[in-house]
């Protein structure tokens, strides 16, 4: 008896320790506003001319016949050139099977580039725009010097992601899932304003990509359950060693051989594990961490607004009310709700709104920024996108944060469908 007494009190100061590690620390740490006010002042030139550097004529053009469309993943996830692509299963599509292969089937031309899983949407913006441009990656002087890493990443001359350059003569829609969506408004941001500093500092040596004047060449966005307005699970990450645990494991992950590449050699992080650059990073603010807490999407909206030219659309989903729901994705879920009875995250009173959530995005953020002052309006059957506006599409209420990359009960036609919808409410004009 006295050995279970004894047992029983280990057992209690034990939980108590977890208790504050899971629950009282956490909470204190989101109720504080994180690495800043969210303030910022946009890095381009918003009264330029968003297509003067384009030849309008031959985009118009283009659009008579079929848009490509380029998919690009959330966090932690991956292209169709990725080892985990080849032996496991497609990011979209997932135990379904290729999406990029079902479209390619019925005449589609679509792509799914690989951007570094957990990069910031900038450098993602970047990554993007050489792939396609079949370029060496140039995160730009100024923003390299600030952020401590290196200037020039991956080279993709004579590796273009369509086959041939993208000389933005042709028009293209893009689809982000998760952070794949800020990565999309960072990119367009950029493609139509450019980044200032970049043009002054560099000089000729400036890439096109910063220029801005580009944006007539995007056709439609379309944001999947996309945490454009930020989630308070990003605050919990950030606030705890989790974040360089997570830049240490990239080491691991950076062996040709593994599943997934970190895409982080411009930071240092390689598969020798280097500390010092580990750290660096994780407390940096330049990675998709940051950007997706409150403040850090705030922020990002702030330094690349909506272009007033191009079209953009959201879907979202929710999780069920009653029924079943994935279970990875109850606890999460849980926590942004509680979020959501007035808790202070970065400084922000969140209410009600941000309640109702996928798992791990409040429904607020994944339809339209907050905080940008860009327009935003319901979709209604027939009607086509308007450029400067999100058209925000119907909530899927029993669905997941997968519900756009994994057939919900693995009904693929379903899952295709939803698609080719998309493709043609993008295509209409």
């Amino acid at each position: 008896m006295f050995i279970l007494r004894r047992l029983l009190k280990v057992l209690l100061k034990i939980l108590g320790v977890l208790l504050v590690l899971f629950l009282v620390i956490p909470g204190l740490l989101v109720a504080i506003p994180y690495r800043g006010s969210g303030e910022a002042e946009a890095v381009g030139d918003l009264s330029i001319d968003e297509n003067s550097n384009l030849d309008m004529k031959k985009i118009e053009e283009s659009k008579k016949g079929d848009i490509p469309l380029i998919l690009v993943h959330g966090m932690m996830g991956w292209g169709e050139d990725a080892k985990l692509t080849e032996s496991m299963m497609p990011y979209f599509g997932m135990y379904g099977g290729s999406l990029l292969e079902m479209l390619r089937s019925d005449g589609y031309e679509a792509y799914a580039p690989s951007v570094g899983p957990v990069s910031s949407a900038y450098d993602r913006a970047c990554e993007l725009y050489a792939q396609l441009t079949g370029t060496r990656t140039d995160y730009g002087e100024a923003h390299s010097k600030q952020y401590g890493h290196e200037r020039y990443g991956r080279d993709y001359t004579g590796k273009a992601l369509m086959g041939k350059p993208w000389d933005m003569t042709t028009a293209l829609n893009f689809a982000g899932h998760s952070f794949g969506g800020p990565t999309l408004m960072v990119f367009a941001s950029i493609m139509a304003y450019g980044v200032s500093e970049e043009v002054s500092v560099s000089g000729d040596n400036v890439s096109e990509f910063f220029k801005g004047g580009h944006a007539g060449a995007i056709n439609a966005i379309a944001t999947l359950e996309s945490p454009s307005n930020g989630s308070p699970l990003a605050n919990y990450m950030n606030d705890t060693p989790l974040a360089f645990g997570v830049v240490v494991a990239m080491n691991k992950l950076s062996d040709p051989k593994k599943a997934i590449d970190p895409m982080l050699e411009h930071w240092g992080v390689t598969e020798k594990i280097d500390l010092l650059s580990d750290l660096k990073l994780s407390f940096n603010k330049d990675h998709c961490g940051y950007d997706m807490t409150i403040n850090g999407a705030k922020a990002l909206q702030n330094k690349f607004p909506t272009a007033k030219t191009v079209r953009y659309m959201s879907y979202s989903a929710t999780l069920p009310k009653e029924g079943k729901t994935i279970a990875a994705l109850k606890i999460p879920g849980a926590l942004i709700s509680q979020a959501g009875n007035g808790t202070i995250v970065d400084g922000h009173i969140l209410k009600s709104e941000w309640k109702d959530n996928d798992g791990l995005v409040p429904l607020v953020s994944a339809q339209y920024p907050l905080y940008d002052g860009s327009k935003h309006i319901d979709y209604e059957n027939g009607a086509t996108l308007s450029p400067g506006v999100w058209t925000v599409m119907p909530n899927i209420e029993d669905g997941s944060h997968g519900t756009h990359c994994n057939p919900k009960d693995k009904n693929v036609i379903a899952f295709y469908k939803m698609y080719t919808n998309m493709i043609e409410i993008m295509n209409n004009e």
